[in-house]
Order: C-alpha cells, then sequence, then structure tokens
C-alpha cells in the first residue's frame, strides 16, 4: 500500500497577509498537489511521506507578494505553485525560488482553488454579482487563454477534472453544478441544485456529489446531469452547510454546522446511494 500524509506535511504552505509562504523542506520533483483536497475523491492524502519533526521551525524558503490577500488553497505541478487572489489573478510560481512566472488578471475575485490537468490550469473567477464570473483554462506553462466560459450564478467552488469533463458549481437562487468539456469549454450538461453550491464536487465512479448551502446532498450521473439521489442533513440549519465532500471510493463523508444550540454539528457516513451509514457528533457546533 502506497504511504500516504495529510496535506500539511507534504506541502506546508500557507497563503496569508498577501503572501505565498513555501516550506524550505519542499522539493518540485517529488511534489505534485493538483487540485483542492489533491484528487476526485478529496482525500487531502499524498503518495510521499515527510516526517514532520524534521522540518524546521519558523523557517520557510522564499515566499512571493500577492496583489490582495488571498483565500484560494495553491495547488503545485510541473514545478510550480498556482495560487490566486482577491485582486482576480491567478499567479505561477516556480515551486524552488518563488520567482513569478506569470500572472493572469480576471474580472472578479479568486476564492477557491486551481484545478492542474494536463498542461492546463483550470479555476473559477466569481463572488461580486455586479461583476462577470466566469470559469477559465488557461495554459499552465504560458499562463494565455485556451478558454472561458460564462456561466448562471457565481463560479466560486474548485473545479474537479474527471473522464474529460471539467465540474463545478455555482452560488446563487437557483444554483447550478455544470459539466464542460475540458478541451474547448463547451457545456455538457447543467443540473440545477438547491440554494447555494459552494462545495468542490467528489466523485465516485460515474456518479458525482455535491453538498448545498441548505444541507441538501446530491447524486448525479457524470454523463447526463440526471439527479440519481438526495440526501438531506437533519436538523440543520441553512446556513454554513458549505463542506466539501470526502470519500474513500467507497463511503461518502459529509460535516454538518448548525448554527442553534440545542442542535450539534456531526459528521455523517452515507452509502453512494445516500443512504446514512453511521454518524458520530460531540459538543459544540
Amino acid at each position: 500500500m502506497r504511504n500516504k500524509i495529510l496535506i500539511f506535511a507534504v506541502l506546508i504552505s500557507l497563503v496569508f497577509g498577501g503572501f505565498t509562504l513555501i516550506s524550505s523542506r519542499v522539493k518540485a520533483e517529488n511534489t505534485s498537489w493538483p487540485m483542492f483536497m489533491h484528487d476526485i475523491h478529496h482525500s487531502g492524502l499524498a503518495d510521499e511521506v515527510l516526517d514532520p519533526h524534521t522540518l524546521p521551525l519558523n523557517a520557510y524558503s522564499w515566499r512571493a507578494p500577492l496583489i490582495q490577500n488571498s483565500k484560494s488553497s495553491p495547488v503545485v505541478a510541473e514545478g510550480k505553485v498556482f495560487v490566486g487572489d482577491y485582486s482576480g489573478r491567478l499567479y505561477a510560481f516556480n515551486v524552488e525560488d518563488g520567482t513569478k512566472i506569470w500572472d493572469f488578471a480576471t474580472e472578479n475575485y479568486i476564492l477557491g482553488a486551481p484545478l492542474y490537468n494536463g498542461g492546463r490550469v483550470y479555476f473559477a473567477s466569481g463572488g461580486d454579482p455586479n461583476r462577470p464570473t466566469k470559469v477559465y483554462c488557461l495554459d499552465a506553462n504560458t499562463g494565455s487563454k485556451i478558454w472561458e466560459f460564462s456561466p448562471l450564478g457565481q463560479a466560486l467552488s474548485s473545479p474537479i477534472y474527471v473522464n474529460g469533463y471539467i465540474i463545478f458549481g455555482t452560488v446563487g437562487n437557483p444554483s447550478y453544478v455544470y459539466a464542460v468539456d475540458a478541451t474547448n469549454g463547451n457545456e455538457f450538461w447543467k443540473r440545477e441544485v438547491a440554494y447555494h453550491e459552494y462545495s468542490s464536487p467528489t466523485v465516485i465512479g460515474g456518479t458525482v456529489y455535491v453538498s448545498t448551502f441548505s444541507g441538501l446532498v446530491y447524486a448525479i450521473n457524470l454523463y447526463d446531469g440526471n439527479i440519481l439521489f438526495t440526501y438531506q442533513i437533519p436538523g440543520i440549519t441553512s446556513m454554513g452547510n458549505e463542506s466539501s465532500i470526502s470519500t474513500d471510493g467507497t463511503y461518502l463523508f459529509v460535516t454538518s454546522l448548525s448554527n442553534l444550540p440545542d442542535i450539534k454539528g456531526k459528521i455523517i457516513a452515507l452509502s453512494a446511494t445516500l443512504s446514512p451509514v453511521w454518524e458520530f457528533s460531540e459538543r459544540g457546533n
């Protein structure tokens, strides 16, 4: 079995105060983190093992300025670090020394992590309803635009790549989940879902899973966009339930956040057909 370790032990990276900080012990030749939470299962696991006890405290090999602060998680591929910021720029930095290779300006915020696949970088730009929202595909080496796509609603979530599709959700009332062609940005399908789809989609086989702000979870056919199953997280308010789903390939793991003192937050395991398997709750939200 391949050794695995959580993201913070493989790529110690922070985006804070308008700077991207990278650990001095991360090497470009063995570092690849191509999307949010590493893969389409959102496992948060990598193949390499890095002992955190060997890392020097308060040390980094470089830092690179951003025009504004960032909420975007960095991704790493091809010896580059890709990250977006509130100014709407996506940056590519050299992972070894922090040299800026290129940046690309959009018309809206970049809030989600970008996605790397096959020499291309895909990302969403949105958040301000008074400005255009788009999903972009860029050449990873040059930052040149290959295509752009304008969805309904605001595109905020981190996209994923699976079987030639780019899958992402939008925020609005109504909200949508989209599948577009990774090659040219043409729309394959879109599916209306409940209020606000902030989360990055997850995939098992031919099924896409998303959770929404209202606590409604969807299982959607990857190839035609039809809704297969739904599950309403019980006893949950409509605020704050936008975390992405993780899976081990068999079970789906969703979290809930309650804003009411007499209702606890919980983690719930679901089957691929969205039937509850078990749940766990502790004190607090």
